[in-house]
């Protein structure tokens, strides 16, 4: 993606797992290289903060192993559909059926409250 901040960017460097379920501060982190680029890491903490108040905020009235299960779920979707978007990383078949079960999953979590 030239002029993005993915530029240049391989997927070795950037196929790291993360541990923070929320994947807008996963990809900041990602961008951010470490500290060298401080605001990128500035946008990842604060996404992760803003990530972190919605979760407390959702289990007032969701059971905790609903919302974490949704929570952690959605980060993991997150960042591996834009890992194969935006990365370049591989969207092999095997990936992508496990995505799909994944979200099965949320869905499954979710509806049975």
């Amino acid at each position: 993606m030239p002029g993005s901040a993915f530029a240049g960017r391989s997927p070795s460097a950037t196929a790291r797992p993360r541990r923070s379920s929320s994947f807008p501060s996963s990809l900041a982190s990602t961008v951010a290289d470490g500290a060298s680029r401080p605001w990128w890491a500035v946008t990842g903490i604060t996404l992760a903060m803003i990530s972190l108040g919605m979760l407390t905020h959702a289990l007032r009235t969701v059971p905790v192993g609903t919302a974490y299960g949704a929570w952690i779920g959605i980060g993991a979707v997150g960042v591996a559909l834009t890992g194969m978007v935006r990365l370049g990383e591989p969207a092999s078949r095997t990936r992508l059926l496990s995505i799909a079960a994944i979200v099965a999953g949320v869905v499954g979590l979710s509806l049975t409250g």
